[in-house]
C-alpha cells in the first residue's frame, strides 16, 4: 500500500492479557484491511535486534508495551534515525510508576513522533511534553471467534446452573503497584466472594497465567463452591459472554480492554474509580470493600436500567493514521 514499511513491535498471546489481545486484534484488522506490515515480538532476548532495526531502517515503527524501559530505549534509537517515524502506545496509566520509570516515560514521550495514550488522565499528564500526543481507545472488537476449551465451557455452564447471577474478573498476573498493593485486587475479590453475604452469587476469576492460583495457594485461602478459578490460557471475551457482570478492581489503570468488551456485550460493569471510566460504568473505591459490596447487592436494580453501549474501534483510527503517515 505504501513506500514506507510498517513495523509493529509488541507481544502476542500467550500470555493472554490486555496488551497482547490488543496487538493480536490490531494485526487481524490490518490483515483484513490488506495493510502491509511486519511484526516483531518484544522480548528481553531480542531487545538489541529491535534497537538495530529502529536505528537503521526507513519505516513507520509502532511500539506496544507498558514497559517504561522499552519506551525509553526505542525512543532513543528513533532520535538517531531521521528516516523513521515512531509511534508508541503507552499501555497503562502514565505516571503510575516510581520516579525513575516515570522520568523514562516523560523522556520517551518527548522523543516520540506520535505518542498515543489510552485515557484522559494520561493525556492531561503528558500533553505538555509533546503536542503530537493522541488519545486512541484500546478497544478493538475481535475479528474472529475466540477460543474457550470445552472443559472450561462445562465448568462455566455448571456454575451458571447453580447461581442465578454470575460475576467475573480477570488478572493477567499477580502484580503490585508502587505502594505494594495488588494492582488487580485479586485477593480482595476472592475474599469478598468467599464471604457468606456473597456465596449465593457465582464468581469467575480468569487467571490465564496461573500466577494468581499459586498466590492464593500460598495464602492458604480456602475458596468456596461459588468460585470458579480458571488458571490456564483461554479467551476472557468468551467468559464475558456467559457472565452477568464484570468487576474491574485495580489500584491503577490505562484503558482496559476488558471494560470496553463487557460494555460492548451489554454487561453491567463495576470498576474502581482510579481513572475516569466510560459512561455506563458503576464505580467504587478499590480500598473500600463496602462500596463494592453495596454495588453487588444492587445488581438487579442496575440490570433493569441497563442500556446498550457503543464504542469506537481503535483499529480504525490506527489504520487511518498509518495511511496518512505513509503518504507523507
Amino acid at each position: 500500500m505504501t513506500d514506507k514499511k510498517i513495523l509493529i513491535i509488541g507481544k502476542l498471546p500467550p500470555p493472554i492479557g490486555g496488551v497482547t489481545i490488543h496487538v493480536k486484534r490490531l494485526l487481524d484488522s490490518l490483515e483484513k484491511n490488506e495493510i502491509g506490515f511486519r511484526f516483531e515480538n518484544a522480548t528481553k532476548k531480542n531487545i538489541l535486534k529491535l534497537l538495530l532495526k529502529c536505528l537503521f531502517r526507513k519505516q513507520i515503527i509502532h511500539l506496544h508495551t507498558s514497559s517504561p524501559i522499552l519506551h525509553f530505549l526505542i525512543s532513543l534509537a528513533n532520535l538517531l534515525n531521521k528516516e523513521s517515524i515512531l509511534i508508541i502506545t503507552y499501555h497503562g496509566n502514565i505516571g503510575g510508576f516510581n520516579a525513575f520509570k516515570n522520568w523514562m516515560d516523560k523522556t520517551s514521550i518527548k522523543l516520540t513522533d506520535i505518542p498515543i495514550v489510552l485515557n484522559e488522565e494520561s493525556l492531561k499528564f503528558a500533553r505538555s511534553f509533546n503536542n503530537e500526543i493522541r488519545l486512541v481507545p484500546a478497544f478493538i472488537p475481535p475479528i474472529h471467534d475466540e477460543f474457550l476449551p470445552f472443559h472450561i465451557q462445562k465448568k462455566v455452564k455448571s456454575l451458571k446452573e447453580k447461581f442465578q447471577i454470575v460475576f467475573c474478573t480477570n488478572a493477567f498476573n499477580v502484580s503490585f503497584d508502587k505502594n505494594r498493593n495488588e494492582i488487580y485486587c485479586g485477593s480482595q475479590l476472592l475474599n469478598l466472594f468467599c464471604n457468606s453475604k456473597n456465596q449465593n452469587f457465582g464468581f469467575i476469576f480468569s487467571d490465564p497465567s496461573g500466577s494468581y492460583t499459586k498466590h492464593i495457594e500460598k495464602s492458604l485461602l480456602k475458596l468456596t463452591d461459588n468460585i470458579l478459578l480458571i488458571s490456564e490460557p483461554h479467551s476472557f471475551f468468551e467468559i464475558l459472554k456467559d457472565a452477568d457482570c464484570f468487576i474491574r478492581a485495580t489500584t491503577t489503570d490505562g484503558d482496559p480492554l476488558s471494560v470496553k468488551e463487557a460494555l460492548f456485550l451489554d454487561k453491567i460493569v463495576f470498576a474502581s474509580n482510579v481513572i475516569k471510566r466510560p459512561v455506563g460504568v458503576y464505580t467504587f473505591s478499590w480500598s473500600k470493600t463496602n462500596e463494592l459490596q453495596d454495588l453487588i447487592l444492587q445488581f438487579n436494580d442496575f440490570k433493569k436500567n441497563n442500556t446498550a453501549s457503543t464504542y469506537k474501534n481503535g483499529a480504525i483510527e490506527l489504520i487511518n493514521l498509518y495511511k496518512k503517515l505513509c503518504k507523507q
